[in-house]
């Protein structure tokens, strides 16, 4: 490896202290984690260790936005980074909908595409509370934090299905059925276009 240039590793799982425990110079690692399909979703998380050389992170940066990806430098990386607990959070509380007899997986995602995916797309968590007022929004918290999901273990809905090896589109069989050869490319063409949207939406 030349002299002073990062060294980078896409992981959301793994803590830049473990990866780096074994290496020469570990102020040079950086984590970049994109997020699937990485070709397609333009945010990349990156963390850096607190010692990394001056200028390494935001040229680390500066390579990203060259490859038209939106980079947020995380002070720190609590387990999961931000991402994947939020991503997380909203499945939780999904999954024990369906648990509870609320609404089926499909019903879910109609909902959860039509309201809340659109509205995130578009502006963000922020942004939609200061848009629907925050005085609203906590007198909902208030009421509703109380009922939320709040379980430390996996769903049983969720335990069973990887249990029978339903394993979503890899296996052909998850929450739907998944036929042999279906192509993912029209969902990644109607996700750029989604991208492309909020991308003017934010400019």
């Amino acid at each position: 490896m030349p002299e002073g240039a990062p060294i980078l590793s896409n992981t959301s799982g793994l803590t830049l202290e473990e990866m780096s425990a074994d290496m020469a110079r570990p102020e040079r690692a950086v984590i970049t984690h994109f997020f699937n399909p990485g070709d397609v979703i333009p945010a990349v998380e990156v963390v850096a260790a607190k010692d990394a050389p001056e200028g390494l992170c935001e040229e680390v940066m500066t390579l990203l936005r060259g490859l038209e990806r939106r980079p947020v430098r995380l002070d720190h990386a609590p387990p999961g980074f931000v991402a994947n607990r939020i991503q997380h959070a909203i499945m939780r509380e999904c999954l024990h909908l369906v648990d509870q007899g609320v609404a089926s997986p499909a019903e879910i995602d109609e909902i959860v595409q039509w309201s809340v995916g659109v509205r995130m797309a578009l502006s963000g968590p922020f942004r939609q509370r200061d848009l629907n007022g925050l005085g609203t929004h906590l007198s909902i918290a208030e009421y509703l934090y109380p009922d939320l999901c709040d379980r430390h273990d996996p769903s049983p809905t969720l335990a069973n299905l990887v249990g029978q090896g339903h394993l979503g589109k890899r296996s052909g069989k998850g929450f739907y059925d998944w036929p042999a050869g279906e192509d993912a490319r029209a969902a990644e063409e109607a996700l750029r276009r989604v991208i492309a949207l909020a991308r003017d939406s934010a400019d």
